[in-house]
């Protein structure tokens, strides 16, 4: 029987180390992206927001503290979504005067949210 014709790593372990260490990362990589992919988030309607916004203000809340809970960015809340929460009273801002303020802080209020 002639080896030089079998290619096979038998002898040096090293290299079936890095084969198996390759196809585990390229797996790992493939299921990441898959999970990535089948978790993208359901676009909330506005009173779904408003509810799950509502839930999480019981106390007094900042924009940054908001958009990590909620997973949106801040400038999308500030411009989009805060303000009309505030213009329909689910929301009271903390300093009513300064609307940009970057401290300001939002709390639920006590209106119900007609789902």
């Amino acid at each position: 029987m002639d080896n030089s014709i079998d290619n096979r790593t038998d002898d040096n372990p090293c290299e079936d180390k890095k084969a198996v260490a390759s196809n585990v990362a390229s797996n790992v990589a493939s299921n990441v992206a898959s999970n990535v992919a089948s978790k993208q988030r359901k676009r909330l309607s506005y009173n779904e927001l408003c509810l799950l916004t509502m839930n999480y203000c019981k106390t007094w809340k900042t924009r940054q503290e908001i958009a990590m809970a909620l997973g949106y960015t801040q400038d999308y809340l500030r411009n989009s979504v805060l303000p009309r929460m505030v213009t329909d009273g689910y929301l009271e801002k903390l300093d009513k005067e300064s609307a940009t303020s970057p401290t300001q802080k939002y709390r639920a209020t006590k209106k119900k949210i007609p789902l």
